[in-house]
């Protein structure tokens, strides 16, 4: 009896394998694939293509061979995002709106600009690591044995990221400045819902990180207003922030100088702000290492007031002719 049943199991735990392999795709909704990495509590394996040839046939060779599938299908949430119009034709203008809506969110929060990008993510989208497109990655045990490599700073940020669920206060602001400080400065976009915490959690400034925080959410709340039209109220953020916030005197001429900044970067002729700004953000620290380039900047903005305002008093004497 145990020599006809042994082979059947064999096969049958053969089949099972197969089966388990093959089951493994790639997700293709961002906020699906974060839900799935959660509940499995895995990390999350990000590729975003343009659509170009070559990152189809990437796809096909190396993303898509069962060496690959079944090895990172195993430890890594799968997750393609094609930003091209592929696929999109057969979509409800409403699944459109979606996917662009998504798409575009992603884009911005990592900083997509090549072709072809690669990114390990943990489960909240936190990004852990980077696998810039190399012609070495055309073999698929290579790109699966830096997946699998033993990274020091990988492991430290899943402990910062474990410290900032595990504690509260100034701990978990702590926390929020390891992980902010160990992110590549091209994918801290998606740490910003963090950074509005820390006002909050140490709202005496006891571990001295109020004003650097005060200044990234103003950042981030001028870029959501910063038009034409609204270009004052934008400046007013940075404004508000150095004279109402923690900010310390280097802090403080970021603060002016970026809310000066903010005017010739709309197309403002608004010379009399930008030189009441800039002279603030000297004010504000004349020992800055950049101070030279404000003095310099203020000149020459002068220089085009006075330029600006001859031209707009000819005006009307050449329409007259």
């Amino acid at each position: 009896m145990k020599n006809k049943l042994r082979p059947t199991l064999f096969f049958s735990f053969v089949l099972l394998i197969f089966a388990s392999c093959s089951n493994v795709k790639w997700n293709s909704s961002f906020s699906e694939a974060k839900k799935i990495a959660t509940k499995k509590d895995k990390d999350i394996f990000m590729v975003i293509s343009g659509g170009a040839e070559s990152s189809d046939e990437f796809k096909s060779t190396v993303l898509d061979s069962k060496d690959f599938l079944s090895a990172v299908g195993k430890k890594f949430e799968l997750l393609f995002i094609n930003l091209s119009a592929d696929g999109l034709k057969d979509l409800s203008q409403e699944e459109l709106s979606k996917v662009y809506d998504e798409n575009s969110k992603i884009i911005m929060d990592y900083s997509v600009t090549d072709e072809l990008t690669m990114l390990m993510l943990n489960q909240d989208g936190y990004w852990l690591k980077s696998f810039p497109y190399a012609d070495k990655y055309k073999d698929p045990a290579l790109l699966i044995a830096d997946l699998f490599a033993d990274d020091e700073k990988v492991s430290m940020a899943h402990d910062y990221i474990s410290a900032i669920k595990k504690f509260d206060g100034t701990d978990r602001a702590k926390a929020i400045n390891n992980l902010y400080e160990f992110t590549d400065e091209n994918y801290k976009a998606p740490l910003l819902p963090l950074c509005y915490e820390i006002p909050d959690l140490d709202s005496e400034n006891n571990t001295g990180l109020l004003g650097k925080y005060e200044l990234i959410i103003a950042y981030d709340r001028a870029d959501k207003i910063l038009s034409a039209e609204n270009v004052d109220q934008a400046a007013q953020v940075f404004v508000d922030a150095a004279e109402h916030g923690h900010l310390d005197r280097s802090q403080k001429f970021e603060a002016y100088f970026t809310a000066a900044y903010l005017y010739p970067l709309v197309g403002s002729t608004n010379f009399d702000k930008m030189c009441e700004l800039l002279e603030q953000a000297y004010d504000s620290n004349p020992s800055d290492p950049h101070v030279n380039e404000v003095t310099d900047l203020l000149q020459n903005i002068r220089d085009m007031k006075l330029v600006y305002e001859n031209s707009q008093n000819q005006q009307p004497q050449e329409t007259g002719q």
